[in-house]
């Protein structure tokens, strides 16, 4: 009989202490996701804020953007036309090139982290997004060289396409 009762005690304090880490379990885990809401929360509120300002700050500075527009148009062309070129080059690679698809996978990862959406169920968003809007980029790009950069400055897209070839 001795054995019997203690064999229920047993079980009882198995109980007790399974309930008890589970209980810690969905607390940590609930800790965890608390946590993780309010950033998610505190990273939209900044970003708007943040764009808010930034465009206030354009609406109010337009002489100071014509300013550096107008400074950065003059370096731009005051620039050699093979300095002109290899920039080129270097940010469309950069941007649509053969390594920029790991670049654009972890930058969409970072954005959809960011805003706290869920990486593993959009996979499939990240392979299309890497797979087509580099293409598109370039296509944009190609068609601004030789449409308007023509007009600007013709000996540029010829050595462009020099170097390129």
């Amino acid at each position: 009989m001795g054995s019997g009762l203690r064999g229920a005690t047993f079980d009882f304090n198995e109980k007790n202490n399974l309930e008890k880490i589970y209980q810690n379990y969905f607390l940590e885990c609930a800790r965890f996701y608390d946590k993780q809401s309010a950033s998610i929360i505190r990273n939209w509120i900044l970003d708007f804020t943040t764009f808010l300002f930034f465009g206030v700050l354009l609406i109010f500075s337009t002489p100071q953007i014509l300013i550096f527009q107008t400074f950065f148009i003059e370096s731009l062309l005051s620039l050699s036309e093979t300095t002109k070129c290899f920039f080129l080059i270097f940010f469309l690679d950069l941007l649509v090139g053969f390594h920029s698809s790991k670049s654009w996978e972890i930058f969409l990862q970072f954005i959809l982290e960011h805003f706290g959406f869920q990486i593993y169920q959009n996979q499939n968003f990240i392979a299309f997004f890497v797979s087509t809007f580099p293409v598109f980029l370039d296509t944009i790009f190609k068609y601004w060289i030789f449409r308007y950069l023509n007009k600007i400055s013709p000996s540029t897209v010829a050595t462009y396409q020099a170097m390129i070839e």
